[in-house]
């Protein structure tokens, strides 16, 4: 894992506050998703609500594994495998990564400090680059 003590401890920390604007926030991300890359569309269920409430539910148990390598690990093999049954590949976590930053600054307001960001963009990278070769293997 790349990402510093610090970091982890500021993604930590900031769940909580996702958590209190869940439901809006699991909508946005989609439609903000939809918006910059409107064909990954269809890779996704009707349910967006519900979509946005796994996925941040999903968000929520990653981050407090970042600092497990080997839970993290576990959780990342069945989460690569279900992504590649649906077709997803690498450059389909971009507009994610994008839509993700967008949806955490929109909701975490002026919480998410440069130094949030930052440790949020490297937990993703260090996140799909991890689910790719999984993925792959």
């Amino acid at each position: 894992m790349t990402l510093t003590d610090e970091q982890i401890r500021l993604i930590k920390d900031s769940i909580p506050k996702v958590r209190e604007h869940l439901k809006p926030a699991s909508t946005d991300f989609y439609e903000t998703l939809f918006s910059i890359d409107p064909g990954l569309r269809p890779m996704f269920r009707e349910d967006l609500a519900g979509q946005g409430m796994k996925f941040f539910s999903t968000l929520n148990t990653i981050a407090f594994l970042l600092d497990d390598p080997e839970s993290l690990d576990n959780e990342l093999n069945g989460l690569a495998a279900s992504h590649s049954a649906l077709g997803v590949r690498r450059e389909h976590f971009e507009p994610m990564g994008s839509a993700l930053m967008i949806t955490m600054g929109e909701t975490l307001g002026p919480d998410f400090t440069p130094e949030l960001r930052d440790a949020w963009r490297a937990a993703f990278a260090e996140i799909r680059d991890r689910m790719v070769v999984l993925a792959d293997a």
